[in-house]
C-alpha cells in the first residue's frame, strides 16, 4: 500500500546538508537575536527558498537567495534549519 507524500512530512535538516544545485525552503532559523537579524537582513527568513552553490564540509558555503549570491561560514549556515527540495531547481 503506497502512502502519499506530504511536504509537512520532508524532515528539516541544516542547510549545510544540501548538495551543489540543491533547492531548500527555510523552516527556521536558530541562534541568537544578532544571527538571526542578520540573516533576515540577507533574505533568509522562513518560507524563502534558498539554492546551495557550493557546499562545504567545514569551510564556508556559496548559495544563492532571490538572485544574489552569499558566502556563510559553515557554523552559521548549520543553524539555518530547510527541508530539502526532492529535485534541483532555481531559487525564488
Amino acid at each position: 500500500m503506497s502512502h502519499p507524500t506530504h511536504t509537512h512530512s520532508v524532515p528539516v535538516v541544516p542547510l549545510t546538508s544540501a548538495v551543489a544545485g540543491q533547492v531548500a525552503c527555510v523552516a527556521v532559523v536558530e541562534g541568537g537575536h544578532g544571527a538571526t537579524c542578520r540573516l533576515a537582513d540577507l533574505g533568509l527568513l522562513p518560507g524563502h527558498n534558498v539554492r546551495m552553490i557550493r557546499p562545504s564540509r567545514g569551510g564556508p558555503i556559496l548559495v544563492e537567495v532571490k538572485g544574489s549570491r552569499l558566502a556563510l561560514g559553515h557554523h552559521l549556515a548549520s543553524k539555518i534549519m530547510v527541508r530539502l527540495a526532492a529535485e534541483r531547481a532555481a531559487a525564488e
